[in-house]
């Protein structure tokens, strides 16, 4: 019977999947309300780190609980029954002491399958296979060529180191462009190439791109913070209406000395009157913008963002974006950061942080990234800031990048406060089954006890009923005289 569950419950979450048919006839005994405990539970170490991985997909699904349903319902089962078979799966292993490792083996191959099946390798392996054939045909054309017009061997071989110089470089770096007014690749630069170029970019420092400040900003209640200077968004107001599930892009110039300010708001509508629903929300974005999760959902073709913080840089945190079309002649633009303020929660802003550009980008200004909470929820927005004097990117590609990070930022708040749910309605889930499953204990027990003692009280009076001398047993000392024919009676 447990084996039977554990194939088709993983069997479900396996990327290819066949179909299994296994019948069981299940032992009544086992249900909760019948006294059981849902039934035996496989003892196989390998059957545990199954159940341990199909927890965790569901636990990181995008509807959990859509995911739960949807899995106890393939397998013939009540989602509750489903909840108890993984938690008392989870109890025994932790019981055993093998919960950790195996809660780490399973992790560690969570990322694994997602670092090997996401969407950044697949283009990478794409485009070498296409430069080998590229390659190779270049070889059957130029051995015909030179065979033909000896003079053309020059052309051919610079056609032949272009080729070989994009094969090394393409996915190492994505074919940087040397002749660049600002950093700039040809294709789409990997991830582990744009944290090795902001480390190694330290050096003697990260220098601000920022232009020297012309003026000051704010009102004289607050701590007037120079345009132009780190730090210019702390106390720039920008139009912020938005309505439910919506999106909210605007686009000013000559605005409080800033050139360009372009913003991107949208609304995650929650209830106010859940405590716990806003214990998830406070929860969901204090862990996204703690591990700087602002590009979780963005498409990576087209615009990457990585936070960059290591011994290296003596506690300076910083970051770095690639964008396709920001770079010169339309390629792949790379783009500098450095963290310029953080604000944790306070009455107004749940998370704020933004980042100051450094020299070697494509443009001069600050981006904020802000969740503030409003009666309606929780609003989440972008700034980009080009102070007067800064270079500032197209408002297109402007607004495309906040209007993604937006969208980004508030997918991983969503779907983090969905885990979180999850979890919580299945911990209060457990620990009304475990209650209840407690208390019929204590009800069978006493109901044992209860008939244990009318069996005694009824076998007292049956012995009394049947014995007439019972409880008036005298002994008559025939027992203690010696036998007949002994030496004391001769």
């Amino acid at each position: 019977m447990r084996v039977s569950r554990a194939i088709l419950l993983l069997g479900y979450c396996s990327t290819t999947a066949s179909a299994i048919e296994a019948t069981f006839t299940p032992n009544p005994n086992d249900e909760v309300k019948n006294g059981g405990d849902g039934g035996p539970l496989p003892v196989s170490f390998a059957q545990r780190k199954q159940l341990l991985e199909l927890e965790a997909a569901i636990v990181n699904s995008q509807d959990p609980q859509g995911t739960l349903n949807h899995v106890a319902q393939q397998n013939g089962l009540a989602p509750d029954d489903l909840v108890g078979m993984l938690n008392r799966n989870r109890k025994d292993l932790e019981s055993s002491g093998q919960l950790d490792g195996m809660v780490e083996e399973v992790n560690a191959g969570l990322q694994t399958q997602q670092a090997s099946g996401g969407v950044g390798g697949l283009p990478i392996r794409k485009l070498l296979n296409l430069i080998v054939g590229v390659f190779m045909a270049i070889v059957r054309a130029s051995t015909k060529q030179i065979s033909k017009n000896p003079r053309s061997s020059l052309l051919v071989a610079l056609a032949m180191g272009s080729v070989l110089y994009g094969m090394h470089n393409a996915p190492r770096n994505g074919i940087v462009v040397p002749f660049s007014s600002a950093h700039t690749t040809v294709l789409e630069p990997p991830v582990s190439y744009l944290q090795r170029y902001m480390l190694g970019s330290f050096g003697d420092g990260w220098e601000s791109s920022l232009p020297s400040p012309p003026k000051k900003m704010g009102s004289k209640s607050k701590k007037r913070t120079a345009i132009g200077a780190i730090g210019m968004t702390r106390f720039l107001q920008v139009d912020s209406d938005v309505e439910e599930d919506e999106m909210n892009i605007n686009s000013d110039r000559g605005v409080d000395g800033f050139s360009l300010v372009t913003s991107a708001h949208t609304m995650i509508s929650i209830d106010p009157d859940d405590e716990g629903v806003l214990e998830c929300v406070q929860d969901s974005v204090s862990t996204t913008f703690t591990d700087r999760r602002f590009s979780e959902y963005l498409d990576s073709s087209k615009l990457k963002f990585r936070s960059i913080s290591d011994s290296i840089t003596h506690g300076e945190e910083g970051g770095v974006l690639a964008m396709n079309l920001l770079g010169g002649f339309g390629r792949y633009g790379v783009q500098p950061l450095c963290v310029s303020y953080e604000d944790d929660e306070s009455e107004e802003n749940l998370r704020c942080i933004a980042y100051h550009t450094l020299r070697g980008g494509h443009f001069d200004g600050e981006i904020r990234f802000e969740a503030v909470r409003e009666e309606s929820g929780i609003r989440v927005s972008v700034v980009l800031a080009i102070p007067g004097g800064g270079r500032e990117p197209s408002q297109r590609l402007a607004e495309s990048m906040v209007s993604s990070f937006t969208q980004s930022i508030s997918e991983s708040i969503s779907i983090q406060m969905k885990q979180l749910e999850a979890r919580r309605r299945q911990s209060k889930t457990f620990r009304a089954r475990a209650s209840g499953k407690a208390s019929h204990k204590r009800h069978l027990k006493h109901e044992q006890t209860k008939l244990q003692e009318e069996m005694a009280a009824d076998r007292k009076r049956k012995w009394k009923r049947n014995n007439p001398d019972a409880g008036h047993y005298r002994p008559s000392g025939h027992r203690m005289r010696s036998p007949q024919g002994s030496p004391r009676h001769c």
